[in-house]
């Protein structure tokens, strides 16, 4: 047998000027995250209750050529916001990942900070469930540890592996791994999806096929695209006051088969429409159960499949648009 190999360390840094609140973190997040993670990483811990204290000990950890993982700021404290703080820790740390802790009502502008790409993910306040909210925590950790191992190991940013949870620990999924496209019908899948969607949260969506039933074949994993398709619905829902539709389509574009949602929803600055680049992550804290709606593991998913998300937004205030697309059968073989 072959020695086993010690666990990679990883930095987390905590900033909050509420110091209970930071107690209260510093009481329960460090165990829990190291005894539900992955035994080859180990997370060291440091919470500052100083935004500028919490800047110079970022660049004191850069020089010392340790890795962080993630940054958890605060939104209001005194001298600096979090969305500052954390735009300032990309530049020490562009890979690390950046948390926005705010209340209720600074969602839309975490939303913001968000599709802006100054940070990753945001949690909400007050935490009403301990459990919920490190099972969020964890997932970013394991997310960044296995996109890092996996450029590490020579694999570039469309084979890297997503996350998933499996009997409330976060592991990662086989999907994308191992298993080999087929040749699927997606408008059967997307009908199906928003009719259970339908169903189950009782939400006016709609469905429309523009193709024909030969049309709409494609080689990919039917795995990987009900993941994209469910991310698309879960956030149109999110994101979206319940009265509101949410539209569904598949349509054919120059060999590209387009799954599109559209929803009444906040949406985003015009501006950062257009192809996602950027992996986003959008946690949400619902205080049961704690999700991740991703659109970092739907792009990842798209590449897999040979295509890409596109998402579009009138401005604030006037709904959002994501589209995935996916080469067809026809285009393939060609």
């Amino acid at each position: 047998m072959g020695e086993m190999k010690s666990p990679v360390e990883y930095y987390i840094l905590c900033v909050d000027d509420d110091e209970e609140f930071l107690r209260s973190l510093e009481f329960f997040l460090p165990d829990r995250i190291n005894d539900g993670s992955r035994p080859d990483m180990w997370c060291r811990f440091i919470f500052l209750a100083d935004p500028s204290e919490a800047l110079s000990v970022l660049h004191e950890l850069e020089a010392d050529g340790e890795t962080l993982a993630l940054i958890l700021s605060d939104q209001k404290m005194p001298g600096m916001t979090g969305t500052v703080l954390l735009d300032k820790a990309r530049d020490a740390y562009a890979d690390c990942v950046r948390v926005l802790l705010t209340g209720h009502a600074g969602i839309e502008s975490a939303v913001l900070a968000i599709n802006g790409g100054t940070i990753d993910a945001y949690l909400t306040k007050p935490i009403e469930s301990e459990e919920s909210f490190t099972k969020c925590v964890r997932e970013l950790v394991i997310e960044f540890h296995v996109h890092r191992t996996r450029v590490e190991d020579g694999a570039t940013s469309t084979e890297i592996r997503p996350v998933g949870v499996s009997a409330g620990v976060a592991v990662p999924e086989a999907t994308g791994i191992g298993s080999e496209p087929q040749l699927e019908d997606l408008s059967d899948l997307i009908r199906s999806l928003v009719e259970d969607t339908r169903t189950s949260s009782n939400r006016p969506i709609t469905f429309q096929c523009e193709l024909a039933d030969d049309e709409a074949w494609a080689h990919v994993r039917i795995s990987d695209l009900r993941k994209v398709i469910e991310t698309f619905l879960d956030n149109a829902m999110k994101f979206s006051k319940a009265d509101k539709p949410i539209e569904v389509s598949l349509s054919e574009q120059d060999g590209w088969l387009v799954a599109t949602s559209r929803d009444e929803g906040i949406g985003f600055p015009r501006e950062l429409s257009g192809e996602l680049r950027r992996p986003r992550t959008l946690p949400d804290f619902d205080g049961s159960g704690g999700t991740l709606h991703s659109l970092t593991r739907a792009n990842e998913l798209a590449h897999l499949a040979g295509g890409r998300i596109e998402a579009w937004s009138d401005g604030i205030g006037r709904g959002a648009t994501f589209a995935l697309y996916v080469p067809s059968a026809r285009r393939q073989a060609a």
